[in-house]
This record gives C-alpha cells, sequence and structure tokens, in this order.
C-alpha cells in the first residue's frame, strides 16, 4: 500500500475494569488481539465509521462514542500505514457476547496476550 488509511477503535471497559478485545482476522497483525475498529469508508465520518464498526464487530448496537486520541501506526513489514483515531465507547448493555475470538482483558488475563 502506497497511501495512509484512516481507521477508527474502540475502546469499551465494563463496571468491573475489563476490556473488550477481539483476534484479528485480517492484515495487519493477524492473530493478534486488539480493539474493535477497522477502515473509514469514502463519504463516512469518522463517527459513523467508530459507530459502524464497533457494533459490526461486537454486536453492541446501542453504542456511543466519544474521541480520545490518534496515533500514525506504520507497519514497514506489512507495508500499511495507518492514521488510527481511537473512542472511548459507551454502551448501555450489560451482556457482552463473547466467543473464542473475543476477550475481556484484564491485568489477570495477560498471558492470553
Amino acid at each position: 500500500m502506497n497511501s495512509v488509511r484512516v481507521g477508527v477503535g474502540g475502546v469499551l471497559q465494563d463496571n468491573k475494569g475489563r476490556l473488550f478485545l477481539l483476534k484479528r482476522k485480517k492484515a495487519p497483525e493477524v492473530g493478534c488481539w486488539s480493539i474493535p475498529g477497522g477502515a473509514v469508508e469514502y463519504g463516512e465520518t469518522v463517527e459513523e465509521a467508530i459507530i459502524r464498526e464497533f457494533g459490526e464487530e461486537t454486536g453492541l448496537a446501542d453504542c456511543t462514542a466519544r474521541f480520545i486520541g490518534y496515533t500514525d501506526y506504520i507497519l514497514p513489514s506489512e507495508n500499511a500505514h495507518w492514521c488510527s483515531l481511537f473512542f472511548a465507547m459507551h454502551s448501555c448493555n450489560t451482556e457482552w457476547a463473547v466467543n473464542r475470538d473475543c476477550l475481556l482483558y484484564t491485568s489477570d488475563a495477560a498471558d492470553e496476550l
């Protein structure tokens, strides 16, 4: 890829302080644990993108998002450059569907990463 892509990621923490993580199925970093998110599509605002991506990846349709920061994510080995925007997510849903490709991360779960 010879261009910079724009991505969004959402950080969701439950009332026990656990973070919702997903195992990546696509490059970059296939198989690594990550926060839910993805690419911004043409004509889509970053707010629309994080709500769409987060809903697709978590099944949570009632989320709201608040921008918290960004980073340049450059992986020369994968020929990838992403400008990633991060959002704090909030969901009224207290029951999250966690499967083998999801993890509620705590510092005690570090060995699973």
